[in-house]
């Protein structure tokens, strides 16, 4: 049986500083990342750096679970992303991923912990949620 699955995702995004500028300035780098000067595979270059911190994909009808895990994670480098933030050259993005199976929607609720702490990054929150058909007579 396929479970509704979340994932979270923190994206710190730079068009003006490569990923090279963005790992030395913050001192760390995440799960994934690429430069601004990146070809991608349609041959144009990917215009801004990013580094993403993310969970993997988990069973789950809260998604509170995932968000805290990385917010717990990200809370030792929060200062030296503000700091970055303070020069106007990066921009932060929270997206939580939500794959409901069977509509089975999770809780979906934002805590004013979490809310408070989006804010003092200056993070913008994107949700994006894939819905898999599902049989209404079941």
């Amino acid at each position: 049986m396929e479970l509704t699955q979340v994932k979270s995702e923190f994206i710190i995004t730079s068009n003006e500083l490569s990923l090279k500028q963005m790992i030395d300035t913050l001192g760390f780098t995440g799960d994934y990342s690429g430069d601004k000067n990146d070809v991608l595979k349609n041959g144009q270059l990917r215009g801004e750096s990013f580094i993403e911190f993310c969970t993997e994909y988990e069973d789950s009808l809260d998604i509170h679970e995932q968000y805290s895990k990385l917010v717990a994670r990200m809370e030792g480098i929060k200062k030296n992303i503000i700091s970055l933030l303070e020069t106007g050259k990066i921009c932060c993005r929270f997206c939580i991923v939500i794959k409901i199976e069977k509509g089975n929607t999770p809780a979906m609720y934002l805590n004013s912990e979490f809310i408070n702490w989006l804010h003092e990054l200056q993070a913008e929150l994107e949700f994006d949620t894939y819905a898999n058909p599902y049989n209404l007579e079941e």
